[in-house]
């Protein structure tokens, strides 16, 4: 929002302005994290999160992933913006606390800035929590009968489609830490009850994987 200048990104075959996810290693620029993981993945000595005969599902997985948070991230802009807590938590850690209360403004200009990027009338607000319904809906058949994994083993799917939760209830844990007020933005109290079996083996991932 500060300064939305094109800074260009040398690599073999285009120029790109910064955004993040990002990885730059060497010549190579990687822009989203499916593509990171995957170079990633080629350091592993512990087993491939992508193997050769599961990639196909786990790149519709990843898609399936990509329009939850897509439409997870949407629904919490604009709850956001209507609650001054997580707007001022929302400020960057410069701010001295005291004055903090004095930046509101410019706490919901940042996020009127990412509101920007969605459409916001009723229907579409309908759309966008439908979106992330139909989806779980999805992981939820798939692992019926208790299975650990997407796929039989632990792959990239597992990880994609864990992160997904989080837009319907936060984890709490070493590595995710959310101000109350945030976490509330976050969570989604109906489609929390109705996946709690999500919830669980989501956080059996985070716990075994992630610790």
């Amino acid at each position: 929002m500060i300064s939305n200048l094109s800074v260009r990104i040398k690599s073999k075959r285009f120029f790109n302005r910064i955004s993040v996810p990002l990885l730059i290693d060497g010549d190579s620029v990687f822009s989203d994290s499916f593509s990171i993981a995957k170079h990633a993945n080629t350091f592993s000595k512990k087993g491939s999160l992508f193997p050769q005969d599961k990639l196909d599902d786990i790149d519709r997985w990843n898609n399936i992933s990509e329009q939850t948070l897509e439409a997870g991230r949407a629904l919490v802009v604009i709850k956001m913006q209507s609650n001054r807590d997580a707007c001022l938590k929302s400020l960057p850690p410069f701010f001295p606390e005291p004055i903090k209360p004095l930046m509101l403004p410019v706490a919901k200009s940042g996020l009127f800035y990412l509101k920007k990027k969605y459409v916001f009338n009723k229907e579409d607000t309908q759309r966008y929590e439908q979106t992330i319904e139909d989806n779980l809906q999805k992981l939820q058949d798939a692992l019926a009968g208790s299975p650990q994994y997407l796929l039989g083993s632990f792959t990239y799917a597992d990880i994609c489609m864990a992160v997904t939760l989080q837009v319907i209830k936060p984890i709490q844990n070493s590595h995710i830490m959310l101000d109350s007020a945030t976490e509330k933005c976050w969570t989604n109290e109906a489609l929390a009850g109705k996946f709690s079996d999500l919830i669980t083996w989501r956080n059996s991932i985070y716990q075994q994987y992630r610790g």
